[in-house]
């Protein structure tokens, strides 16, 4: 595990010293993300965010409020907390100093932030306590997320486990003795005036690589 640990260290800090090394001519960001543009790892003023897929197709549209707040979001918070008979204090949305820090309905996500967003854990129940799968996230020194690093925690494959299997899938991530990771590296082909990129190259862990494309809508 720690020649594991290890090896991740050297290739994030290769992504960094490359990222350093290459100077990028972008806008200036526009304020910090508040609200659920924090998650969305927008900055200034954006009322949508759509994502454009290599085949022609388009991504559902995420539409922000004035205070950066997402309105579908908020609304699904709103039903599952009348269909639960839970006061609005016991609101599934948190958020702490402006930013959005953890959502959830059957399961949760928990959100940590050092300036942007740099872990997002998934958090189910199951039979075995809480299952967690934990993504994390890389910026260089333009604020520009440059890589993504994630994991699944699975159990041991005993008889047992294969047995309760059947009756509760859940289980299948609950215990850290198998690691499955997944890596991305992602390098800015564009950026818009506000300093949010529209486009850019992703790199996954076999080489394999793709095009991500946004298009971005604004408050006047």
């Amino acid at each position: 595990m720690k020649i594991f640990r290890f090896s991740i260290l050297l290739f994030f800090s290769a992504i960094i010293l490359s990222c350093a090394q290459n100077e990028s001519k972008v806008a200036q960001k526009q304020d910090a993300p508040v609200g659920c543009r924090s998650y969305h790892d927008v900055y200034g003023p954006v009322k949508t965010v759509q994502y454009l897929f290599e085949d022609g197709t388009k991504s559902s549209l995420t539409t922000f409020d004035e205070n950066g707040m997402d309105i579908d979001l908020l609304k699904n918070d709103k039903e599952y907390l009348e269909l639960n008979q839970m006061p609005e204090s016991e609101s599934t949305l948190t958020f702490e100093d402006g930013k959005l820090v953890s959502f959830g309905f059957a399961s949760y996500i928990q959100l940590k932030y050092k300036g942007r967003l740099i872990e997002e854990a998934y958090i189910h129940p199951s039979d075995l306590g809480p299952a967690y799968s934990p993504t994390y996230y890389i910026y260089d020194g333009n604020n520009d997320r440059i890589a993504m690093f994630s994991a699944r925690f699975e159990p041991n494959y005993s008889e047992d486990f294969k047995e309760n299997l059947k009756t509760d899938p859940y289980m299948l991530y609950c215990d850290p003795n198998l690691l499955v990771t997944n890596v991305e590296r992602y390098e800015i082909l564009k950026w818009d005036d506000h300093g949010n990129w529209i486009e850019r190259k992703v790199v996954e862990n076999g080489g394999q690589s793709h095009i991500d494309k946004r298009e971005l809508t604004y408050f006047e």
